[in-house]
Order: C-alpha cells, then structure tokens, then sequence
C-alpha cells in the first residue's frame, strides 16, 4: 500500500511537471518576441517607461550624477520636479550617472547604446489618450492634426513605438472599438503606392495577407496615388498623404506578435 502511495505521488508531481511545461511552451509560443517597451504602472513614481539599450544626446542632459545604487536614476528623476526623462549610463569598466532631462522622447534626441537605459514618464509623451486595449497592445491617441508623414515620424521618436499596424482580427478590433469610441479620424501605417501596387501595412505585409482582412474591408476614394488609410467611424478610408487626422501610436510591451 506504502508502495503504490509513493508510485501515486510520483505521478502526481510528474502530471504538474508537464503541465507547467506545457503552459510555459503556450506562453512562449504567443509572447515570441521580446517587448518593445517596458511599461510600468506605478502609485509611487507614476507611471513610466523603460527602453533598454537607449541614451540621451547630451544636449537634452541638464544634469549628471553618479548612480549609487539600484532604481537611483528613476528615484533621483522622480524627486526632480524638473525631470521628466532620465537615461542610466555606464561603460564596461567605469562608474554608472543618471542623465537627467526636462523634455520627453519627442522634444529629444534618443540614441542607440547597448549599455544604456532610457527611462521617460508617461507624462512626458504628448497629450493624448493613452491606455493598453483587449489586444494587450499600448495605444496613445494624439489629439493633433497632423498628416500621414508627419504622424508616423511621430510615433517613431518615442522609443518602442510606432503607427499602428493593426493586422491581426484582435487587433483590427480593438482598432475598430477604438475608432467607435472615440470618433476620431486616425492614421495606421496602411498605405498604397500606387494603382497596380497592394495595400500594404508599414512593415511590408499585405493587407489582403493578415487576419485583418477578413473582418473588414477598406473604402478607396479614386484618390491620386500613393495614399494612406485612416479610421473613419468603423471602416479604414484612404486619404492622400496631406491630409490632417490624429496619429494612433502603439507599442508592445507584452512581446506579442505584431
């Protein structure tokens, strides 16, 4: 009987051995990629971003001091009532300093450097909406006019972002919540270059290719090309690329395909 106990709790823990296994190959499979933004929602220094591997020009630094310890670039920031941005520092052999800013990733330069980390305050970004949606993707809505080109150089200087490209049916959902809710015209990073050319998304998908695709269709105007799409009420409507809608950023800090 003691025998046959102990075989039974042998396979007992085999059982939530391979379940934890399974469940993290699930989580590997849908989190594949790692996150574009670490997006920290914190009571205590407010919320605020973290992108590795970045760095301040030093024309947006009003202020350097040594980090002593760990979290002492976000805690020296935080008490700063100027700061809005900092950038922990360090080389291979030398000492690390928190560079401190009192502009967002929009009003600043932010640059590669694989030992660095940039860190900037959610109230730093520009005013907008700004809130993650059943995609488990980041959304900022700018409540700016602002035309296709210059939407999407937008969303490309805060680190982690970009004009939304919404191809999954998850995604285009959310979008098309978003778009209802809101009744905002907003540009994604959907564009057609020319007559014979595809619509494609700005990472060079086709739209007829993605989940998009098969929950709704797009609305072309007989437009010169090329043209770009925005969100109006529930469809995606081409416009040329000087016209004015808001830019709809988004980032991925979940790891998710995108």
């Amino acid at each position: 009987m003691g025998w046959w106990s102990h075989v039974d709790t042998l396979l007992g823990r085999l059982k939530v051995t391979l379940c934890v296994v399974l469940m993290w190959a699930c989580i590997t499979l849908v989190a594949s990629l790692p996150p574009s933004i670490s997006y920290n929602v914190s009571p205590l220094y407010a919320n605020h971003l973290v992108a590795k591997g970045k760095i301040l020009s030093m024309a947006d630094v009003y202020s350097s001091v040594a980090k002593t310890k760990p979290c002492h670039c976000r805690t020296a920031c935080w008490m700063d009532s100027r700061c809005v941005a900092v950038a922990e520092v360090s080389d291979n052999e030398g000492p690390m300093y928190c560079h401190l800013s009192d502009k967002g990733p929009t009003s600043s330069t932010v640059l590669d450097d694989a030992l660095s980390t940039y860190i900037f305050w959610q109230d730093s970004l520009p005013s907008g909406n700004y809130s993650m949606w059943e995609d488990n993707m980041l959304y900022l809505i700018v409540p700016k006019w602002m035309n296709f080109t210059s939407a999407k150089a937008l969303c490309a200087q805060i680190p982690g972002h970009r004009l939304a490209i919404t191809k999954s049916v998850v995604q285009y959902n959310a979008l098309d919540k978003m778009a209802l809710q809101t009744g905002f015209e907003m540009w994604v990073d959907l564009t057609k270059a020319s007559e014979m050319s595809p619509v494609v998304w700005g990472d060079g998908e086709e739209f007829a290719k993605t989940g998009a695709a098969t929950v709704e269709e797009y609305l072309q105007n007989g437009l010169e090309f090329p043209v770009a799409f925005r969100t109006y009420t529930d469809i995606l409507d081409d416009k040329s690329l000087s016209h004015k809608a808001y830019p709809l950023c988004q980032a991925n800090p979940m790891g998710l395909d995108w």
